[in-house]
């Protein structure tokens, strides 16, 4: 995927992939959270934290990796 790029170029886009991958990560936690909780200001809080997370994964991932 990476391959016709220079190396500094390479290692930048691999680091940001990795970066949004674990945004995503930490987003599915947060949505899991929120399903086992029964407060609702809680159950608020955990989606929210969770679409910050999404937002923080679409910026990070270049636009030829994302879903």
């Amino acid at each position: 995927m990476f391959a016709s790029l220079n190396g500094e170029k390479r290692e930048e886009l691999r680091r940001a992939t990795l970066r949004a991958k674990k945004y995503r990560a930490r987003a599915e936690e947060n949505l899991k959270l929120a399903d086992s909780v029964l407060v609702r200001e809680v159950r608020d809080h955990h989606r929210e934290v969770a679409r910050h997370y999404l937002e923080l994964a679409e910026k990070e991932e270049p636009s030829f990796v994302r879903r």
